[in-house]
């Protein structure tokens, strides 16, 4: 009875978090969520975190377990027998596919020569952050593993974005396909520097500031370079240009950039514990 008696008084308890940090999400795509806002949006995300994780964790099964009993009662019973079969099969191979990736990028973040001997923090996306105004990531890792705003964040194939919001036990991620984004790069072995720009998921960087006759080509490998700031740590790999004109008259090139890394694809990732300033 005392458990209960738990059960019942911790159940307004959490409905009030949830409410409270629905609320705190919503003033923050409206308002732009900083100041005393931001901090109590961070505490309540480090509150509801274990809360989110576990309810992740219980979902997945219970759903597959209404799939197959309704199913399973809509057919005959050998049918219904090869249909739990072919399902049970299916599953272990997408299970196999998703621990296969989630292998992989664990992987090549276990040895990322771009970083040098920076030291590195990994983490789990959580979920994306979606909205009209941002496409960002949100990590398992905070202040709490090391975790600042302004760190980088990479993938085994390149930069995924910036730490631009961190909590205790979380962090959010600019990423670099986000139309506010700006990244100072190097393009190929020419030393062209240039800014390349956020511009939607799944669209090309453009490339400002790429002086006319400058050599660059299709196939040249950008990194990261000390321009814009100083905002990253140089030599880690963008993307490859994927076009690149020379306009009449005009006295830059016109050069987009095609991310490496796809951030829709991402389980894992490295936030790279490097602010500007600190020494390359």
């Amino acid at each position: 009875m005392a458990t209960v008696g738990r059960q019942r008084r911790a159940r307004p308890l959490v409905v009030v978090l949830v409410l409270i940090g629905l609320t705190l999400v919503t003033l923050s795509v409206r308002g732009g969520g900083g100041g005393a806002v931001a901090g109590l949006r961070g505490a309540v995300r480090d509150v509801l975190a274990p809360v989110d994780r576990a309810a992740r964790a219980v979902v997945r099964p219970v759903g597959d377990a209404i799939g197959a009993a309704s199913s399973y009662g809509s057919l005959r019973a050998e049918n219904a027998r090869l249909r739990e079969e072919i399902t049970r099969l299916e599953a272990n191979r997408a299970t196999a596919g998703v621990d296969r990736g989630a292998l992989d990028q664990l992987s090549a973040l276990d040895h990322l020569p771009f970083a040098g001997n920076l030291p590195t923090v990994p983490a789990e996306v959580v979920a994306p952050v979606a909205s009209n105004f941002e496409l960002a990531l949100e990590l398992d890792r905070g202040t709490a593993s090391g975790v600042r705003v302004g760190m980088p964040v990479v993938s085994g194939t390149g930069l995924v974005g910036r730490v631009v919001e961190v909590s205790g036990e979380a962090s959010t991620v600019l990423l670099l396909t986000d139309p506010t984004f700006r990244v100072g790069v190097r393009i190929g072995t020419h030393n062209v520097y240039g800014v390349a720009a956020g511009n939607g998921s799944s669209a090309a960087m453009p490339v400002s500031f790429v002086p006319n006759r400058s050599a660059v080509r299709r196939g040249d490998v950008a990194v990261t370079a000390l321009v814009q700031d100083g905002t990253f740590p140089p030599g880690i790999p963008v993307g490859t240009v994927s076009s690149a004109r020379q306009p009449l008259g005009s006295l830059q090139e016109q050069v987009s950039v095609a991310p490496f890394v796809d951030p829709s694809s991402l389980l894992f990732v490295d936030v790279v514990r490097w602010l500007p300033g600190d020494p390359p």
